[in-house]
C-alpha cells in the first residue's frame, strides 16, 4: 500500500501494521541474501572441481621430470 506523503502525515499507523511491514521486509531480504549465496556456493564449487583437477595435473607434470 503506497501512501503520498499528504496521506502519510496524517495516517497514524498501529504496532500491528508496522511490525508485520518490517517483517515482511525482513523475509524479503532474507530471501535474496539466501539466493545469492546459493549462487556463491555453486560458483565456488565449479571453481574448486577446476582447481583440483588443475593442482592434479600440475602434480602429474612436475612428478615426470
Amino acid at each position: 500500500m503506497m501512501l503520498s506523503k499528504e496521506e502519510l502525515a496524517t495516517t497514524a499507523f498501529t504496532q500491528k501494521q508496522f511490525t508485520s511491514s518490517i517483517e515482511r521486509s525482513q523475509k524479503q531480504m532474507e530471501g535474496w541474501h539466501f539466493g545469492i549465496r546459493k549462487h556463491l556456493f555453486d560458483y565456488d564449487s565449479v571453481i574448486n572441481k577446476q582447481r583440483t583437477r588443475i593442482y592434479a595435473k600440475r602434480d602429474e607434470i612436475i612428478m615426470k621430470s
